[in-house]
């Protein structure tokens, strides 16, 4: 791969596979969780091989965009990973992210690589994936069970 920082975040969802591949490669899935909590958030997502997604919260100026490398249906998804907000253009990103079924829902492994310019970007970024994955489990979790819980990540 590359020698480019990477940050790693394992979640338990709990929720069966499907449902959480749903959430993630459909735009009205990514809709429900991904920014909900600002408005006017706008998903387009094409989830295939050499597809574009975009997701902007023009309410506090900022925007992912980037390309679909990999979409192996239901247990990985890779994709360009390109950050816009008011300190400009952040390019050269990959995120990697693996959905595995177990006993009690589905775990979520998320590897996010980048040439960063920033030292403090790894921990913006978990911050900010640990938020998107606790919408995640919000939204898929099944009604039975206990809420979602971090499980590891260094």
């Amino acid at each position: 791969m590359t020698d480019f920082p990477e940050l790693r975040l394992d979640r338990l969802i709990h929720a069966p596979l499907g449902r959480v591949w749903a959430a993630w490669t459909t735009p009205a899935g990514l809709r429900a969780w991904w920014w909900n909590h600002w408005p006017e958030t706008q998903i387009a997502a094409d989830v295939v091989v050499g597809g574009r997604y975009r997701f902007a919260a023009p309410h506090v100026g900022i925007v992912v965009s980037g390309e679909y490398l990999t979409v192996d249906e239901p247990h990985r998804l890779s994709f360009t990973w390109r950050w816009e907000d008011a300190d400009g253009v952040q390019e050269g990103e990959i995120v990697d992210v693996t959905f595995m079924a177990v006993a009690q829902g589905t775990r979520v492994t998320i590897v996010h690589r980048g040439p960063w310019r920033k030292a403090s970007a790894a921990g913006d970024y978990r911050q900010g994936w640990t938020f998107v994955l606790d919408a995640l489990g919000a939204h898929t979790a099944d009604d039975e069970r206990p809420g979602n819980q971090s499980v590891a990540g260094p």
